[in-house]
């Protein structure tokens, strides 16, 4: 996924949920709205920039996940304000 180039180079990760290692492992395993969200989680935690939600929510519509989507439409909404 094109957002995890966003993150910084070294990202603080969360036994609750952010790890990149988790992150690679749904990709593994083909679990890929687990992936979003292990992303999500990660942008929740790190400084990353605009584009880093854009990237997911573009992944959310193309997987057609539309609860992911309009979360991620608000953060972006609420980002910009």
């Amino acid at each position: 996924m094109r957002a995890t180039a966003l993150l910084p180079a070294s990202p603080v990760e969360s036994e609750e949920g952010g790890r990149l290692d988790r992150y690679r492992d749904w990709i593994e395993h083909n679990e890929l709205e687990l992936a979003l969200d292990e992303l999500e989680m990660l942008g929740g935690i790190n400084k990353v920039p605009r584009q880093f939600w854009v990237c997911l929510r573009d992944a959310a519509i193309e997987m057609h996940l539309p609860n992911h989507q309009l979360r991620l439409d608000r953060r972006l909404t609420d980002d910009a304000g």
